[in-house]
Parts: structure tokens; sequence; C-alpha cells
């Protein structure tokens, strides 16, 4: 249980103990024992959840700079910790009463999720009888329940989905499926799930777009706080490779050059550029997530509107993030070539991390669509 102290406090309170055990976990393929305790002490995994009022414990910009915060110790903590909020926000708002209970009724929590529907379901009675074979477990290593995701006929003139919330103990990992370039300590694992039963009370059914009236959640709604966590995720990586490169550079000489790294003009202005970039995109996203965490808590949903800026703002961000990091590892010493240099691993996880889908070139592109007046794209899963 959480010792008290904002989000942001308790994240920052945990980074001198997951940067100690971050090349423990990539060797692991997964967090250590201890981060993945400090974690649920400090309960980094229920920021999103409702308070006493009902209302989310955290507001997104404080859970934007927490996941942020964690990100500067390890990536990989930021992500299982930005997947597994991002799912549990989801299936408690949606979810029945009873549905809640099970999940949440003893404890600290996680669930993680795959997100693409790729379940399949038989009716049985009381519920269904849910398989699934899919990659991508971040968090699973962790967590206590996966919520899988099956396609449903369309209504309404758009994709409808139905989630099952099942039990870590139901699912058939595949060993040696993560072996990745980095982000290994995030257990994105391949899994196998055969006829579980899902009782009614664990499943909930909502839309691909957000509508009026029709469900608590929605497809694009659910991607939309996954990107959150991963724009922090991102900006906390060049924040961290930055403070590695400040740390050192008054000490550090290229071969042949003239000056330190301080001292290098070409150096001091990269970072200056970059560092403004970086700046700019933070504030403007930070400023549209606290537009959208005063609309969604005075509507009790999203805005669209922000919602598309927020998407178009974090592409932006990542882009920032990655340069910076790029920038830092072109300019630090040869030693950042070595697995266990911090800037190296920040390199490799800021490329790895935004290979999701969520920062692809077609969120940019919608922007220009609409900017230039083209019809809207027309998503499907």
């Amino acid at each position: 249980m959480a010792e008290g102290g904002g989000a942001i406090e308790r994240a920052r309170s945990l980074c001198e103990l997951i940067d100690s055990e971050a090349a423990a976990a990539e060797t692991l393929g997964r967090l250590t024992d201890k981060v993945a305790a400090a974690l649920f002490e400090q309960d980094m995994f229920a920021l999103l959840l409702p308070d006493g009022k009902g209302e989310p414990a955290t507001s997104i910009p404080e859970y934007f700079e927490a996941v942020e915060a964690i990100s500067s110790a390890d990536g990989s903590a930021a992500w299982c910790m930005a997947i597994c909020n991002a799912t549990n926000f989801m299936f408690h708002r949606a979810a029945p009463e009873a549905g809640r209970r099970d999940v949440f009724g003893n404890g600290p929590v996680a669930m993680w999720t795959g997100l693409l529907p790729r379940a399949t379901s038989q009716p049985a009675e009381g519920g269904f009888l849910v398989s699934e074979k899919f990659g991508w477990g971040s968090g699973s290593s962790l967590a206590q329940w996966v919520l899988g995701t099956e396609a449903l006929p369309d209504r309404e003139g758009q994709q409808w989905f139905r989630s099952y919330a099942i039990p870590k103990a139901e699912v058939h990992f595949v060993p040696g499926s993560w072996q990745v370039m980095c982000l290994k300590a995030t257990h994105s694992v391949d899994y196998e799930i055969d006829r579980a039963f899902v009782p009614t009370h664990r499943c909930f059914e909502y839309p691909l777009m957000d509508l009026p009236d029709a469900a608590p959640v929605s497809t694009t709604g659910s991607a939309a706080l996954h990107q959150i966590g991963m724009a922090a995720f991102a900006s906390g990586l060049a924040r961290r490779a930055v403070s590695e490169l400040v740390a050192t550079a008054s000490t550090v000489q290229r071969f042949k050059a003239q000056n330190s790294q301080a001292g290098d003009q070409a150096v001091q202005q990269g970072l200056g550029e970059a560092q403004a970039r970086l700046d700019a995109a933070r504030g403007h996203y930070l400023a549209l997530l606290a537009k959208q965490d005063r609309h969604f808590r005075a509507q009790g949903r999203t805005s669209r509107e922000i919602a598309v800026q927020c998407m178009h703002a974090a592409n932006v961000l990542g882009r920032a993030a990655r340069e910076m990091v790029l920038f830092v590892f072109d300019n630090s010493a040869t030693g950042a070539v070595r697995l266990d240099d911090p800037i190296q691993r920040c390199l490799r996880d800021v490329l790895t991390g935004l290979k999701h889908p969520t920062f692809g070139a077609i969120h940019l592109r919608g922007l220009g669509r609409e900017m230039l007046g083209v019809e809207e794209l027309k998503l499907r899963f």
C-alpha cells in the first residue's frame, strides 16, 4: 500500500531502486521481484482508478509525469506501468460491479492486454469459453489478470468488441518468444489461452469509436490512454539521456577534439536545439492532457477533438525524445556502446518503444488529411 504523497513523488522515490535493478531485469527478461513489489506497494498500477469520490485518483498530467519519472530509471518498468494502468482503468470503468470485485477486491492488482481482438469465444452457461493466441504480453510477469478481446459483428454503423478478464493461472506462456534488442524486461512474450471459462460479470462490450451513451469505453479511447503512458516513456528516456551527458560533459573529450564535450560549440548548439524542441513538445502535450483531464472530470468522457490533438502531439513528443536520445548517443564517449551503459539502454529502449503502432506516421497523416479536408481514415481492427 502506498505510504502517502502524490503519484509523482511516489514514483520518484522508486527511481534509485529501479535503476539499480535495471541490468538484472534485462538479463531475467522481466522486472525483478524487488521492483515489482515496490511498484505494487506504492500503488503504481492504480493511478487511474477512482478515489473515494469516484474520480481518477491521479490527474492525467500527474500520471504522465509519474510514468516519465519511472522511465528515467528504466524504460521497461515504465512500459509495464503504462500498459497495466491503462488496462486496469478500462476494465474498472466498463465491467459490472461483480467483475470489479473479482479483480480488484483483494488488494493491489495489475492487468495486461494485447488490445487487438485475437480472442474467440463459445457461449457457456453463465459466461463464455474463451481461447486466444497472441503476443506482446507486456507486464505479464507481474500482472495477475489478462484482458482478452474479441471482435463482434458490427452494430450502430461501426465495429464492436467484447473483452474478457482471465486469471493468469489460465494462461500458457511460450518460452523464448521475447528475443528483442531492448525493453527485454517487459516480458512481452507470446501466450495462449485454451477454452478458459469467463463468467459474464467479467466481460464487457464496447465500440471502436466513442458513441454518446453507447458504452463507457471504446477502442480508440483505450488506445489514446495507452499512448499517454508511451509518450511519457519516451520523454523519460530523453531526460535520462540528457542527464547522463550533462553529468560527464566537462570531463569527457572525444578523440582529437580540442575541447571537452561541455566546451564543444557543436554539442552546445545541438543540445540547446534538441532541448528546446523537447521542452516545446512536452509543454504542449501536457497542456492538452490538462485540458482533456478537465473535460473528462466535468463530462464523464473524453473530447474527441482534444483526443485527436493529443494523438498528434504525442507523436511529435515521441519524435523529439528520439532525436534527443540519438543526439546524446552521437555525442557521447565511446563507452556508450557498452551494453551496461545507461545511454545505450536509453537508445535501444526509445528505438524499440517507438515502433509501437501508436507512434506510426499514419497519425500525423491523419492531421494533414483533416486540415486539407480529405475524407477521414476509416479504422478497423
